[in-house]
């Protein structure tokens, strides 16, 4: 894939756990860094989030290559957080990362 290619800006996340006073933990994502991307939707799966009617959209968020990037962080694209799933070198020399990404959305 040439450079020229990433043509998506995206925001990288990371998860973030803080203990709250009640006993529990509060979950926030903190913005690590925008990142130039190409984001394809790969597929839609119909199914249930949070006991509504939902869909997930599985997304390939392809990067430069950089170390650090994990399931559980997230990128944010165009209002839509992209769940990281996994992550693959995909020129097997480190130039490229494709991550597999999801979107829920609750429709009804």
């Amino acid at each position: 894939m040439p450079i020229g290619g990433l043509t998506e800006r995206v925001q990288w996340q990371r998860r973030t756990t803080t203990p709250e006073a009640g006993g529990g933990h509060a979950v926030d994502f903190l913005s690590i860094l925008t990142l130039w991307a190409r984001v394809r939707p790969i597929g839609l799966s119909p199914g249930v989030v949070a006991d509504a009617r939902g869909a997930t959209v599985s997304h390939s968020v392809v990067i430069r290559h950089r170390s650090g990037i994990a399931p559980g962080d997230r990128f944010l694209h165009r209002g839509r957080k992209l769940e990281v799933l996994g992550t693959e070198d995909i020129s097997g020399r480190g130039k490229f990362l494709a991550c597999r990404c999801i979107d829920r959305q609750v429709t009804g």
